[in-house]
């Protein structure tokens, strides 16, 4: 008989042990989902079984929210029933894919929602996940036997070396090879994560590789100037060496150089403008003195060597005139000096023939010097020409406060002014120049050789006897 005190420590006892294994089989074993509470049927269609049982687990973004309660044959399809839990939010467009938990082979359902966060409609009791959202993981008997037509391809001894080498390279890395796959799971989980930005940026790329697929000729052709370039500059490296090691030393001398000069220089080549200025606008004269000298100087030449079998004579023809026309006195304002009186004048700067254009008097004076920028008309000087040497600031300030009118300067004559022809100064093709008026005429007819020459080559290769053709 058994003490009052020991049979309640034993009813104690069994009440503690009804309700310990009462709270384990509802918590551990799952006893409300076994029995239904709180969990709502849903269907997937599977192309195969795949291996997938009765109880394999189901997981929402790696948490465990049901279980598969049956695995099916209906019409020719596989349908696997799964008991969910109620309250989990499981959109409409989710996909299921059948993944092994371990490499034996045991299986379970992951489902993963495509769409992203925001109102759409969920997962309802009764609703069927279709085939084409639903993936099945390769066979491991496939996988097995790959494998084995991988070992069996590969030589044994190869084998064996390659795993000793396998083992000698990650032997004692244990460490770092785990925070390499932690570090790959994490910036898996970012790319993920941004997975559509990357999207986007792989799709905008493709206009851009389009582009440098079309432009590659030009590129493989600029990376072969490129090699060129470089290989020369590998052949010369002492030169380039040497340009390198020299020129700090010359570019501070030549900046010395600049030092010294740059109080006078800077003047000097001030003023270069102005006689740029004038060579510029004087240019098509200079041109025709270039043109006439070897036609003169080639007439002195045949009159001093062609005299005509008399010795150290010459042959000139000339004409003798007195007073006609007469000397023209007009425009020379100073009085004639006493060829005794030798003191320093300053030479006079506005002394020439200024009689009327039409005049017969002073007909190859300055006078009748052709404008370069207008050969109608003709002037002595610049300024006459309407041309005004200055700065280019106070050129433009001239021209805008006084244009020159050609038409109007012609129209306000008096009538019966001569007004000067136009008129070619030299002409190559004959030979021939022509006067103010108009009138042509020819110097350098009774050359050597029966011909003007025509081109500095010939001016100096004429006297030498040399055939210049």
């Amino acid at each position: 008989m058994l003490p009052r005190f020991v049979r309640i420590q034993l009813v104690v006892f069994g009440l503690v042990a009804f309700l310990g294994i009462g709270y384990a089989s509802f918590v551990y074993v799952g006893l409300p989902r076994l029995l239904g509470f709180g969990q709502y049927q849903a269907s997937i269609q599977l192309p195969s079984a795949g291996g997938l049982y009765a109880g394999a687990q189901v997981t929402l973004r790696g948490a465990e929210i049901g279980k598969v309660t049956a695995v099916r044959l209906t019409q020719g399809r596989v349908i696997a029933d799964l008991s969910l839990d109620e309250g989990t939010a499981i959109p409409v467009d989710t996909r299921a894919a059948v993944r092994n938990m371990s490499a034996i082979g045991e299986q379970y359902i992951e489902l993963v929602p495509t769409g992203g966060p925001g109102e759409q409609r969920m997962l309802q009791p009764g609703d069927v996940v279709p085939m084409d959202r639903v993936t099945l993981p390769t066979e491991i008997g496939d996988v097995l036997a790959s494998t084995d037509r991988l070992v069996r391809s590969v030589p044994q001894d190869s084998l064996r070396t390659s795993l000793d080498e396998v083992s000698r390279a990650f032997s004692g890395s244990g460490q770092d090879i785990q925070r390499l796959l932690d570090s790959s799971r994490l910036f898996l989980t970012d790319a993920q994560a941004d997975i559509e930005p990357t999207t986007r940026l792989i799709n905008d790329l493709q206009p851009v590789l389009a582009t440098q697929q079309r432009a590659a000729p030009d590129i493989r052709s600029y990376l072969r100037d490129l090699a060129t370039v470089t290989g020369r500059l590998r052949a010369d490296d002492p030169a380039v060496r040497g340009i390198l090691d020299e020129g700090p030393g010359f570019s501070t001398e030549v900046t010395a150089l600049f030092d010294q000069l740059r109080p006078t220089v800077p003047v000097l080549l001030a003023n270069l403008t102005a006689v740029g200025q004038v060579v510029e606008t004087y240019l098509p004269n200079l041109e025709h003195s270039l043109v006439v000298l070897p036609a003169t100087v080639n007439n002195l030449q045949h009159a001093l060597n062609n005299s005509r079998g008399v010795p150290s004579g010459g042959a000139i023809d000339f004409k003798a005139t007195v007073n006609d026309p007469p000397a023209c006195t007009t425009g020379f304002p100073d009085p004639v000096r006493d060829p005794s009186d030798l003191t320093p004048r300053n030479a006079p700067t506005d002394s020439y023939c200024k009689v009327a254009p039409d005049s017969d008097q002073e007909i190859r004076g300055v006078r009748q010097d052709p404008c370069p920028n207008d050969p109608s008309r003709r002037s002595a000087d610049a300024s006459g020409c309407g041309l005004d040497f200055q700065t280019p600031t106070e050129a433009a300030r001239a021209a805008r406060a006084a244009e020159v009118d050609l038409d109007a300067e012609e129209a306000g004559k008096p009538a019966g002014a001569a007004r000067v022809p136009v008129g070619v100064p030299y002409d190559q093709v004959t030979g021939l120049f022509f006067a103010p008026d108009g009138a042509p005429f020819s110097i350098g007819t009774n050359t050597r050789n029966g011909t003007v020459p025509t081109s500095w080559r010939s001016f100096f290769l004429d006297p030498l006897q040399i055939p210049t053709s």
